[in-house]
């Protein structure tokens, strides 16, 4: 632990005090974050074209008390070298954006974060609160390097539908899960069945829920 509970208790009171004004983004978007429309011309199971439902409060930046736990955190030299050193990397920045550098998200009743493949090779996040359900958080590491040794973002989607035998390592048989059960979150939703992810995941008995 990093933080002493009197700064989480902090932290995650400021966020929520933001709660009714924050930007609500709702949309659906593949795992790249980007509109699986605009990648019609690829074959219907590949990655590209999974849209998952993303739709949560975002905190910005410059809503943030400068002084507050969160960005103290973010700006304190001693947490970045700490960061450093657990990435194995020789220095670490903060991002030069008053918006998108220290965010906070909110995701009330219903609403749900899209699975994603982080465009980065450090992601630093912090739980404020123990969601009252659901909420389960995987993270997976190296998965883009992951899916290139197996074949590609086409054969990964292939085999996670229809069950091809391969020799992947168990971090790739994870996310085929996942692919599974996005899958069928979606259909379910064109369906107008409401069905959760982690229902699903529960009912398919992953022991990844």
């Amino acid at each position: 632990r990093f933080l002493l509970p009197a700064a989480v208790a902090a932290a995650g009171e400021e966020v929520r005090g933001r709660e009714d004004t924050c930007f609500v983004q709702s949309r659906r978007v593949n795992m790249w974050g980007e509109n699986p429309l605009q990648h019609g011309d690829l074959p219907a199971l590949a990655l590209r074209r999974l849209a998952s439902p993303d739709m949560f409060g975002v905190v910005a930046q410059d809503e943030l008390d400068a002084h507050g736990a969160l960005r103290t955190l973010y700006t304190s030299p001693a947490f970045a070298a700490f960061t450093a050193r657990i990435a194995e990397h020789e220095q670490l920045y903060t991002m030069d954006d008053e918006l998108a550098g220290c965010t906070g998200e909110i995701l009330r009743e219903g609403q749900v974060r899209a699975w994603q493949f982080a465009p980065t090779s450090v992601l630093a996040l912090a739980m404020l609160q123990r969601p009252e359900t659901g909420g389960a958080a995987l993270i997976f590491r190296n998965v883009t390097a992951l899916i290139e040794q197996e074949g590609g973002e086409d054969d990964l989607s292939v085999m996670g539908v229809v069950g091809v035998e391969s020799t992947a390592s168990e971090n790739v048989e994870a996310l085929r899960t996942i692919l599974q059960a996005a899958m069928i979150e979606r259909d379910a939703a064109e369906s107008g069945i409401p069905m959760s992810f982690r229902q699903i995941m529960e009912d398919m008995d992953t022991g990844l829920g």
